[in-house]
This record gives structure tokens, C-alpha cells and sequence, in this order.
């Protein structure tokens, strides 16, 4: 996100919207948005789908998701609510080729703006009509002051882990239990590349958990994985592997950067297209899905190298580009196309 932030276009008032009943990705991207605004002096609340009638018409509302937001619980209803508000803006996390985003895309003629988490998906967005910029997720504390991942919460998938895994931090990056972590929706892409380097993955201290992701991830779920298990147990892992879902090479931004860079641990994936801010090869390894159980082998065998590139990543993101300064260029850039 190029240009400098105009205080006087920010908003006096935020109210953000994020489900009650959806996962815990999309609750800590809104609580990440909202220490954004606070500090740039923007008053700021959360409020839940069966809140919706608390949104004043001083207020920017901006919702998180809305794939979830306007399908759970009292989403719909929150929708007709909401569509009135003078300024809502739209928050989409979705990747366009799912059904996902075709059901969040119904709302987006109603918003005033729609904010995409990948900068590809906002050029397309741009391109079909809409109002739309990119807001890619930089350096919050708020995660780190929050997720310091010192001991794994009780989950029924983390119970065959030794004690001493679930309960402590390893104090060198070599030291990581973990040697390979992969964690995201089943796929049938996914599901052959794990077969296919099933003999590899089974020589290394391999933690793989694909859960079925044909229905959004309820926080009720034993399916989902709240984010400070997540956070834990990247913390653990000297390698967090990333593989496409499919052919569309999707940069998972909440996956690369929030789970991985921002908790100091290599990323590794199967070939993104470019986004802002990191680089590949640089801030992370990238390369054509074959190649990426060699990738790995690199990685494990030279440690002192793995940790040398997730430290400088996220040394670069805290220095250069913490949230508040995206989120400010970003909403100055959409009001002035509001005026």
C-alpha cells in the first residue's frame, strides 16, 4: 500500500463486525484491524451478528468476512440491517475460485468499499466494478502481546504430544520439536501431494492436519483450531509448510505472514503469485510444488540458515510495516474515493 496517511480521512468511529459462531482466524484479523485504528486515534469496537443493530450512523462499519458474518446465526438478518449504514465497508478473506467468496460476492454491491486480504483478489475485484484495495496484514502487536504460545491449549489432536512438547517453549530454534508443520483444508490436490511424499514427511517429526473444509469452521467444532493453538504450535516447528488447495497460486497471506513470519518460523511454499511487502526467496522459500520436500531437507539440515531468514522477515515487518500505517494509507486511499 503506497502514498501517506490523512489523518483528517480516517474515520471518528469504527464499529467492526465479525461472526460469533465463526473461526478464530477471522476474530483475531478483526481484533488485529481494531489495535490498527486505535492507534491512529480512530475510536473503535467490535460488535457480533445479532449486534448489528448497535452500528450508529456516525459510525464506519466495516465487517470482517462477510462470507461468515451474513451466513451465521443472525446474518442475514444483520444484512438488512447493516446495508442502511452511510459507510460499510467489507473485509474479504476468501480466495475468488471457492464458494466461499461467490457467497460473500453478493454482498459486495451493497458495501461502500471492498478491503481484500490479497492484493490479486483486489485487482480482480477493481477490475469487475467494485470499489476495492488491497489491506494485506502487517506487524500487530496486539498478536504478540497476546499469543506468546508458551504452552499448547487441551485438544484432542495435540494429546499424543509429550509433555514437555505441549508445556514448554524450546529455547533454540534447532531445539523445535517439530520439524514440519502443515496445517489447512483438505483438498484432493493436497491429499496427492501428501501421498505422494508420504514416504519423506514419515522420516521427519511431521505434523499434518487436514480437516474437511466444505462448511465454515464453527468455534463449537472439535474440528477447529482455536489461534493461540495455532500460534503454539508454530512456535514449535522449525518449518511451516504452505501447499495450494489447488492450481490457483494464491498467496495465503493469514497462513505465510501472520501464522509464519510473524512467529519467526520458515515458511516454505508451493509457488504464490507476488504480493506486497515480502518477497520469495527472500522473506520465505517459494518453489514449484515438487520441489518442495527438498525445500524442507535444505531447511532442516542447515537450521542455523532457517532461522537466520524467519528472523530477518519478521525483523522487516515490525520495523516497516506495522498494521496501524497500512491500515491508515489504506483507508486514506478509500475516502478519497468517497468524497
Amino acid at each position: 500500500m503506497s502514498g501517506s496517511i490523512d489523518h483528517s480521512a480516517l474515520p471518528r468511529s469504527v464499529a467492526i463486525g465479525v461472526s460469533s459462531l465463526g473461526n478464530f482466524f477471522m476474530n483475531e484479523i478483526a481484533h488485529m484491524i481494531e489495535d490498527g485504528f486505535r492507534k491512529l486515534g480512530v475510536e473503535t469496537r467490535l460488535f457480533a451478528e445479532h449486534e448489528a443493530w448497535s452500528a450508529a450512523s456516525c459510525e464506519a462499519v466495516l465487517v470482517v468476512a462477510p462470507h461468515e458474518f451474513f451466513l451465521l446465526g443472525d446474518g442475514p438478518i444483520a444484512f438488512q440491517v447493516l446495508r442502511r449504514s452511510p459507510i460499510l465497508v467489507m473485509f474479504n478473506t476468501e480466495q475468488q475460485q471457492t464458494e466461499w467468496f461467490a457467497f460473500a460476492e453478493q454482498y459486495f454491491c451493497r458495501a461502500s468499499a471492498v478491503l481484500d486480504i490479497n492484493y490479486q483478489t483486489a485487482r480482480y475485484l477493481g477490475r469487475s466494478g467494485y470499489r476495492a484495495f488491497a489491506l494485506p496484514l502487517g506487524y500487530s502487536d496486539y498478536i504478540e502481546r497476546t499469543f506468546g504460545g508458551h504452552k499448547l491449549p487441551e485438544h484432542d489432536i495435540f494429546k499424543h504430544m509429550p509433555a514437555l512438547t505441549r508445556n514448554s517453549l524450546p529455547a533454540a530454534y534447532a531445539e523445535r520439536p517439530i520439524d514440519i508443520l502443515f496445517i489447512g483444508t483438505s483438498s484432493a490436490r493436497r491429499q496427492d501431494f501428501f501421498a505422494r511424499n508420504a514416504s519423506y514427511f514419515a522420516t521427519k517429526n511431521t505434523f499434518i492436519y487436514l480437516p474437511d473444509g466444505t462448511s465454515p469452521f464453527l468455534s463449537t467444532e472439535l474440528r477447529t483450531i482455536d489461534f493461540s493453538a495455532f500460534v503454539s504450535i508454530v512456535k514449535r516447528s522449525k518449518v511451516l509448510l504452505n501447499v495450494h488447495r489447488d492450481e490457483a497460486p494464491f498467496l495465503e497471506w493469514q497462513r505465510i505472514v501472520t501464522l509464519g513470519i510473524l512467529q519467526r518460523t520458515l515458511v516454505i511454499t508451493d509457488h504464490c503469485e507476488p504480493g506486497p511487502f515480502i518477497e520469495p526467496n527472500v522473506d520465505y522459500l517459494d518453489g514449484p510444488l515438487a520441489t518442495l520436500p527438498e525445500l524442507c531437507e535444505g531447511a532442516l539440515r542447515n537450521p542455523q540458515e532457517a532461522e537466520y531468514i524467519a528472523h530477518r522477515a519478521y525483523t522487516k515487518l515490525r520495523t516497516q510495516y506495522p498494521m496501524e500505517q497500512i491500515l491508515g494509507r489504506c483507508w486514506t486511499a478509500l475516502a478519497k474515493t468517497l468524497s
